[in-house]
């Protein structure tokens, strides 16, 4: 009666008399996968922080460093002699550093051995290139060979360097 109809229309549809559709569903727009408008917001919230994460980190963060338009390239100063190389760093506009002494068999001394920062890197005006400079070869000492054969006095001379040339000859001591 006039309850039941009440009943009814609180409680929802019946079984028997259809309701509204509640399968709503998105076109598939990824074949097999198909996003929710909540999916479809989460990926557009995540592109869009990326982008300002990626905007904030390479402008503030992490901005480009100035580029050295003014920056003078470093000359190849290996084999000069020390007055030359710092004539040359002069003439650039740049100073000469700290000059070390390094031992070279194969370098005359007083020639640069060595150079840092490297030729061609870019400096700016005023600072300074170190060297290290040949002392020449280094001074070696015969170690005491008394009482030694003549091959292990030889392998030691070897070991050490040294170029071992024997020669012969009969003492008149004996």
């Amino acid at each position: 009666m006039l309850g039941d109809s009440l009943k009814r229309r609180r409680s929802g549809p019946s079984s028997s008399e259809p309701g509204p559709p509640r399968d709503r569903k998105l076109p598939k727009l990824l074949g097999p996968f198909s996003l929710t408008r909540w999916g479809m917001l989460a990926a557009i919230i995540g592109v869009v922080s990326f982008g300002v994460g990626y905007l904030l980190s390479t402008l503030v963060l992490f901005p480009r460093p100035e580029t050295a338009g003014a920056g003078v390239p470093v000359p190849e100063l290996y084999d000069q002699t020390l007055s030359d190389a710092e004539a040359t760093l002069r003439e650039l506009g740049l100073e000469l550093g700290d000059v070390r002494e390094l031992t070279s068999a194969t370098t005359d001394s007083g020639r640069v051995l060595a150079q840092d920062p490297v030729p061609g890197q870019q400096l700016l005006p005023g600072a300074s290139v170190a060297v290290g400079v040949s002392a020449g070869a280094p001074e070696l000492r015969v170690p005491p060979l008394a009482g030694l054969g003549q091959a292990t006095a030889r392998d030691l001379l070897e070991t050490l360097g040294f170029d071992v040339a024997v020669q012969q000859t009969r003492s008149a001591a004996f």
